[in-house]
């Protein structure tokens, strides 16, 4: 397995599922961030998801269900399809920018 910044070719997101904004946070006008680590196969499938920050608890498994429909692009490393260890903050904004910018 690698870090991301030790492949080649770093994934590329492919498909995003954007998650689903709480609407408890949402009515009390809660903004936050998560930030979701995992490890991306061969296939490029996200897989072995966690929390690694969040700025409410209330935004992870919102998170966790989204990220893990996710799929990317390998990463390579010497033309190879390699596993990679990958992070990605998903914002969760009022201003009518959607979760996952």
């Amino acid at each position: 397995m690698f870090d991301i910044s030790k492949v080649d070719q770093i994934p590329v997101a492919l498909t995003r599922v954007v998650p689903v904004y709480p609407a408890s946070l949402r009515k009390a006008k809660v903004e936050g961030t998560v930030i979701a680590g995992f490890v991306l196969d061969e296939l490029g499938k996200v897989g072995d998801l966690q929390v690694v920050s969040s700025t409410d608890h209330g935004f992870e498994q919102a998170t966790l269900d989204a990220l893990g429909q996710w799929t990317f692009s390998p990463g390579l490393k010497d033309g190879r399809p390699v596993k990679v260890r990958m992070s990605v903050p998903i914002v969760f904004s009022l201003n009518g920018e959607k979760p996952g910018n």
